[in-house]
């Protein structure tokens, strides 16, 4: 009895290690596959096409989503995508080397620089940083200054603009004792329920007080 037990779990658990794929499987990525699902089809337009005018989600990969390798992602490379699989125009080349080991890191959809929304705000609490909504969903706010006071819950706070208590927080409270946040880099992930075309712009919200220490407007980079 205890062999035959000893032979079903030792079944069971290669029927696992099976389901789970080989390790270490390396990810292949390929140009003009912009939702990752490695094949390229009408999928991959579509996707390009929602991420680019509706606040859909990146491409896991810069390089795969810059179709005709113009350095900048545009409605061009969907049209090439499109006229590449209905058209046979064009073709999808490669991915340099270069370009194959960068796919293997988040990178920046949009960003911009933390500035004071009145000029005393900035100067008070010293907030500053450049904030960078990555590829993977995630903001990342590097070189962020702040004296960590203010007198209330302070948020990483996402927002579309105007009242900003209508956004909502990423992080727990930044508060800190003085000096509070020097030069330091600052990573949250943005929860599933919040589509990246709900916010534009990142800010230090004080929850509390409705005080707002330094915002920025995230953008697309220009090449």
């Amino acid at each position: 009895m205890r062999s035959s037990r000893h032979i079903f779990i030792a079944a069971a658990a290669l029927i696992l290690l099976g389901a789970a794929g080989a390790p270490g499987q390396e990810t292949v990525y390929r140009r003009g596959d912009s939702n990752g699902s490695g094949d390229v089809d009408i999928s991959d337009p579509l996707h390009l096409l929602n991420f680019l005018f509706s606040g859909g989600r990146a491409p896991r990969c810069r390089a795969e989503a810059d179709v005709n390798r113009s350095g900048t992602i545009d409605i061009s490379d969907a049209v090439a995508l499109l006229s590449f699989l209905f058209s046979g125009v064009g073709d999808l080349q490669a991915l340099t080397p270069e370009e194959d080991v960068s796919c293997a890191e988040p990178w920046v959809v949009r960003s911009g620089e933390m500035v004071g929304v009145l000029p005393y705000v900035s100067e008070e609490r010293g907030v500053q940083g450049t904030v960078e909504e990555l590829s993977n969903r995630t903001i990342r706010i590097r070189n962020f200054y702040y004296d960590g006071g203010g007198g209330g819950r302070t948020y990483v706070w996402l927002h579309r603009g105007g009242d900003l208590r209508t956004g909502r927080p990423i992080s727990p409270s930044i508060r800190r004792d003085f000096p509070g946040w020097v030069n330091e880099t600052l990573e949250y992930a943005i929860p599933d329920e919040i589509p990246e075309d709900m916010f534009h712009s990142v800010a230090v919200w004080c929850y509390d007080f409705d005080l707002n220490f330094g915002s920025a407007r995230l953008l697309a980079p220009s090449s």
